[in-house]
């Protein structure tokens, strides 16, 4: 039997979730397991109250990655309604390239995330689960994947 996720208070409601794409010298992703949702994905989290989507990104790089980053480049901002719980739970979702930092990248969160490395997009779309931002990115490019989004698209 599948053990039930518990949700905390935050994940019941409606945020601005983050996400960061930092790609190694051979183009490669910065990719992970989830390990509460089992999914893999790049970096990502969710904005804190009177943050905005960029200064979320940039507190959550240097929580989960040891990194400060000096310049984003908006990829994408997409609203994503979601059911939890019986919630209605709305996410708009906004994707940053990372286009350049200092520091070492590393694995803050072991806890959280497992198999902490960089693969090439075509790895990852072969996954089985994926988080909804990273599918939103790879259907941005028109890149096929097996994996389907949880949410709904506003």
């Amino acid at each position: 039997m599948k053990q039930r996720t518990v949700l905390n208070k935050r994940e019941l409601e409606d945020h601005f979730a983050i996400g960061a794409l930092i790609e190694d010298k051979d183009g490669r992703i910065l990719s992970f397991k989830h390990q509460k949702w089992g999914f893999w994905t790049f970096p990502v989290g969710k904005g804190e109250d009177g943050e905005t989507a960029e200064e979320a990104t940039i507190r959550e790089m240097r929580e989960e990655c040891g990194i400060y980053i000096k310049k984003l480049e908006k990829i994408y901002e997409i609203p994503v309604t979601y059911s939890r719980d019986g919630n209605r739970v709305c996410a708009t979702c906004v994707l940053f390239r990372v286009k350049d930092f200092t520091g070492i990248v590393e694995n803050l969160e072991p806890h959280i995330h497992e198999g902490f490395d960089y693969r090439t997009l075509k790895e990852l779309s072969a996954r089985d689960r994926l988080s909804d931002m990273l599918m939103l990115y790879l259907d941005k490019l028109k890149i096929p994947h097996k994996a389907r989004i949880a949410g709904k698209i506003s």
